[in-house]
């Protein structure tokens, strides 16, 4: 039997990466209880579905809107959210809610990143916005961001492996989202300390992902799209309040046509597919 050199890399596999991940969780933070839990994942049907993770609760997207507009030095000296709107947004507030692109938002599971071309195209003509590819440390994947009725709206494309690294990774970084973080201290040092053992495990399952080898050609239908979109004016919604009760009803509309919307594409790729089968 072969032995394993002390210096090699330990591989794990996919689901062991995760369990890893929650492991490593759960002893940094032993006083929050943390556990695996599945996916709730709404099917439609060829492997594909969504997650849809329910509107914000005001808290929430208070809390958001303050970590957007709170700058390093705001933090530091303890300047209140109140001042720094009326510092920077005063006569304008829609920007400042325009700070916020999820205030509605989903995550779209694909069954690999080879089929992200054609949902993403088919998510594009019928929704428009723009895309954004996320391929730092830890975190693999492709945002559509746009408007429905005026509320900002955020399409996430998962496999089911990638979303399952985003549901870990995201409670490491809510132990921090509300607190300053000092440079050079020992909070820092842990934090940085179990986000790269995190990327680690993250990057063992990217590695044997599909994902950088499908990315041109979802780039490529991009810009064809962009090239041929119309520009939509959006209107600004002006108050809080306002900007909350729509992407509430935004959030329940779409999680009763999604199911619909991905089962008309699974009709035209299975139409595709029967036509490829007859030629």
């Amino acid at each position: 039997m072969k032995k394993q050199n002390i210096n090699e890399p330990v591989t794990l596999t996919d689901e062991q990466a995760v369990d890893a991940i929650y492991d490593l969780l759960g002893k940094s933070f032993p006083d929050k209880a943390i556990q695996r839990e599945p996916l709730k994942i709404q099917e439609v049907s060829n492997n594909l579905g969504f997650i849809n993770p329910g509107p914000k609760n005001i808290n929430h997207l208070l809390l958001k809107l303050d970590r957007e507009i709170r700058s390093k030095s705001d933090a530091e000296n303890n300047i209140e959210m109140g001042e720094i709107i009326n510092r920077d947004y005063k006569d304008h507030e829609g920007d400042l809610f325009d700070n916020l692109r999820d205030w509605s938002r989903f995550a779209i599971i694909i069954p690999d990143y080879a089929s992200a071309p054609a949902i993403v195209g088919h998510f594009l003509a019928e929704f428009g916005g723009q895309i954004d590819y996320h391929e730092r440390p830890g975190y693999q994947a492709i945002h559509q961001h746009t408007s429905y009725k005026d509320v900002n709206l955020e399409f996430q494309f998962h496999t089911v492996k990638h979303a399952e690294l985003k549901k870990a990774t995201d409670i490491f970084y809510h132990q921090y989202n509300n607190i300053v973080v000092p440079m050079n201290s020992r909070i820092e040092n842990e934090k940085l300390a179990i986000e790269a053992q995190m990327n680690e495990y993250c990057q063992m399952v990217y590695n044997r992902s599909d994902f950088q080898a499908s990315l041109p050609a979802v780039k490529a239908l991009v810009s064809d799209y962009q090239a041929r979109a119309p520009k939509v004016q959006k209107k600004k919604l002006k108050h809080f309040c306002e900007y909350a009760r729509k992407a509430d009803l935004v959030q329940s509309e779409l999680a009763a046509y999604l199911p619909t919307f991905l089962g008309k594409y699974n009709e035209m790729q299975n139409t595709k597919l029967e036509h490829v089968e007859k030629i």
